[in-house]
């Protein structure tokens, strides 16, 4: 039976559909409607069907219930294995319920994600006039084009492979494989590779190809993108475009540019070298030694930005009329690439450990010169090094007309002032020990006046109904209220919290993504229209002194506390930002030997807190910051005994 809680779990994402499914008698029956949806579901990320309900425009629901539930089980399970009716039956028995809704019956039935080998999934037997997918709380047909690209990517895993027809190695720069080669030897000093002939290297490396059962030779489709002038890529491609773009405070004009059509580009090699040091030039590098001395000249969020561009490089669909778009603002980062992901975001793109890539040959390319990874762990590296820097996370999601891929990196801090303050003011203690998907909940009801399950599916890797979840607990402890009902509900800060008081104009924290404010079909790639400019926006906030003196308050007041006590509260402290021997001294009033000697050496070594710069202990500007560690009791305080 469904619970009052399960149902509200079932309601609050678009990835839902209700139909009444009364049928001409009232009994009961499957919707001709249902088989589109079918499609579009299956087509996209999934989604689940509940037959016997109504849903009003206003997102309440009418429970009608089915009346003669197992007719219609018969029936749905009848046309699932009709190939007039439908292409595939992608459901097992546990995926069609019966479940009791205030005391009527409802047939649920959750359509899983078709992977790529089965798509299109089609309602007739023709997949041009039958395709549909989901956009938004809308089923839509599919146009020929689209469905052209589904059945091409079922029937190919590797596209860049293909063998070209009158394209010779007379058609690479050749400058690029001088530098391609050179990249190789002194990373691969030892490769037996680096010896060989040019055309014996690249036919190693995949630019040019034998055809075993033909035997014709000839240039791989992933060899000229790599390598290939621009002119004879465009007779191949005549949709190709590559560009990168850095935008200053107003985000419409931008001040440096890099595309495929600039002399010394052309192809994604060049592309590459040229752009990625215009990425990261901004990018702040700590003072940091290694085991050998030697100044670490980048970060983990360099690592990240690499994997990012090298992954929209490889996994683009270069069949397609858009092209790959980068672009660099001041408080974020986007990769664009045509082509949607080959396998569901959620969970596999999060955790990693999962590979379908487009184009395996251009990423054995660069694997062989040490950027991107095989094994699926490139993402679950990027959401480490933001998570690192407390960013809000990485989104990334699918959008199907027309089709690309859009990764959204955040430049801004879960951790910021601007959005702790007014929360910690009016919240206390409490909010600091909050998991970090909660803060970043309240950051955005604080900054956006509202938060709903959809807008944290866009800034986070929880699944939607873990997401429900934690808005039904923020509720109930009094952190959040609700509004509205079905998938109509959203959530704001108590309407006790007056932002005036804390003098804050903010815009979002991240732009919406919802289909108008995208306007897909007319613009694809402009994404920026409505994002956050902090500098802008001047926050008139005091600084952050006030908290970590209400924190420390007990301690500072108190002759002598335990010691649990004082590490609770020293790693309280540390969470909110990196703080100084000297600073946590005066807010604890405790001497400073007396700090660094009987705590902060400690606790160093047993992983709690982390130095600024590690390899140097002493430095003079040495800063202490808590260790956040998953499932760790490290992660909750008690600052009173």
């Amino acid at each position: 039976m469904v619970t009052v809680f399960d149902f509200s779990n079932l309601v609050e994402t678009d990835e839902l559909e209700f139909k009444s499914a009364q049928g001409q008698h009232g009994k009961g029956e499957v919707p001709r409607d249902f088989w589109e949806t079918y499609s579009a579901f299956a087509n996209t990320n999934g989604g689940t069907v509940i037959l016997g309900i109504q849903e009003n425009k206003d997102y309440s629901v009418n429970i009608l219930g089915i009346k003669d539930i197992h007719k219609v089980q018969k029936a749905l399970w009848d046309s699932l294995n009709d190939k007039n009716k439908i292409s595939i039956n992608l459901l097992s028995n546990k995926d069609v319920q019966v479940e009791n809704v205030e005391g009527k019956n409802v047939l649920v039935i959750t359509v899983p994600r078709a992977t790529r080998h089965q798509r299109p999934v089609h309602t007739g037997t023709n997949p041009v006039t039958g395709t549909y997918r989901r956009n938004g709380e809308g089923d839509y047909k599919c146009d020929a084009e689209a469905v052209k690209r589904m059945i091409a990517e079922s029937q190919t895993d590797a596209r860049d492979s293909e063998i070209l027809e009158g394209f010779w190695l007379q058609d690479l720069e050749e400058s690029s494989i001088v530098a391609y080669r050179n990249i190789f030897a002194s990373l691969r000093p030892n490769d037996e590779m680096s010896q060989l002939d040019n055309e014996l290297f690249l036919y190693r490396l995949g630019v040019w190809n034998k055809d075993r059962l033909t035997e014709k030779k000839g240039l791989t489709l992933a060899g000229l993108l790599m390598f290939g002038k621009v002119r004879s890529i465009y007779d191949r491609l005549p949709h190709y475009k590559i560009d990168f773009f850095e935008y200053g405070e107003n985000e419409i004009d931008w001040l440096d540019r890099v595309s495929n059509n600039d002399i010394g580009v052309g192809n994604l090699f060049n592309f590459y070298r040229r752009m990625y040091p215009k990425l990261v030039q901004d990018l702040k590098v700590p003072f940091e030694l290694d085991e050998n001395q030697r100044r670490i000249d980048e970060t983990s969020v360099h690592k990240a930005l690499r994997e990012a561009l090298t992954n929209t490089i490889v996994h683009a669909d270069y069949h397609g009329t858009v092209g790959i778009s980068i672009k660099k603002f001041k408080d974020r980062f986007e990769f664009c690439n045509p082509g949607m992901s080959r396998f569901p975001i959620n969970y596999s793109l999060y955790q990693g450990g999962r590979s379908d890539c487009r184009n395996p040959s251009l990423q054995k390319m660069f694997r062989f010169i040490g950027l991107g990874e095989q094994a699926g762990s490139g993402f679950p590296r990027i959401i480490a090094a933001w998570k690192e820097q407390h960013y809000y996370l990485p989104y990334f999601s699918d959008f199907p007309q027309p089709e690309y891929s859009l990764l959204r990196l955040p430049l801004l801090s879960l951790i910021a002032d601007e959005i702790t303050q007014p929360l910690a003011k009016y919240f206390g203690r409490d909010y600091f020990i909050l998991p970090p998907n909660a803060r970043m909940t309240l950051a955005i009801a604080f900054s956006e006046g509202k938060v709903t399950n959809t807008r944290l599916q866009q800034v986070s890797e929880s699944h939607s109904k873990d997401l429900t979840t934690l808005l039904q607990d923020l509720v109930q402890q009094g952190y959040l209220e609700a509004e509205g009902q079905r998938r109509g509900t959203y959530y704001h800060l108590p309407e006790s919290f007056d932002s005036q008081k804390f003098s804050v104009n903010v815009q979002k924290i991240l732009p919406d993504l919802s289909d108008d404010s995208l306007n897909l079909s007319q613009n694809p790639l402009n994404l920026s229209d409505d994002s956050l400019n902090l500098s802008q926006n001047p926050l008139n906030l005091s600084d952050d002194s006030l908290n970590l003196r209400e924190i420390a308050s007990y301690v500072s007041s108190a002759g002598k506390v335990s010691q649990n006590t004082m590490r609770q509260t020293i790693l309280a402290l540390c969470r909110i930002r990196w703080l100084k021997l000297s600073e946590l001294a005066e807010l604890l009033d405790r001497k400073p030997n007396t700090l660094q000697t009987q705590y902060l050496t400690t606790m160093i070594s047993e992983g709690l807190l982390e130095m600024m710069y590690p390899n140097i202990p002493n430095h003079p500007q040495q800063q202490y910051k808590t260790v956040i560690h998953e499932n760790n009791d490290n992660n909750n305080f008690t600052l009173f005994p």
